[in-house]
């Protein structure tokens, strides 16, 4: 059984970048693998993305609607991230079935 009980995992041997945090109960959510570079710069990028609707809430002039629409964006932002890993994690097990996790 798949299980990854931290934040942080870190597997060398599994080659997989997204993986769900629960084999069975694959709503509670999905992590990086840290043992892959690429995963720091996956991390990198969905900061960075989830800091740019802010932008416009920081300078928004007092009376505009420029403040609600920032918050729509970063909402559906953060939803389109959300699915983008979920969907990842899916392809990634599809292509590395089976027991792959060093924590049982």
């Amino acid at each position: 059984m798949i299980k990854c009980r931290m934040i942080i995992y870190v597997n060398k041997d599994d080659p997989r970048i997204f993986v769900y945090k629960h084999q069975r109960w694959r709503w509670v959510g999905v992590t990086l693998n840290f043992a892959h570079a690429s995963s720091f710069l996956i991390l990198l990028f969905t900061l960075a993305s989830l800091l740019l609707p802010l932008i416009p809430l920081l300078v928004c002039v007092p009376g505009k609607s420029g403040g609600i629409f920032s918050i729509v964006l970063l909402a559906c932002w953060t939803i389109a991230l959300c699915l983008y890993y979920f969907h990842r994690a899916e392809k990634d097990l599809e292509r590395y079935p089976g027991n792959l996790s060093a924590r049982d």
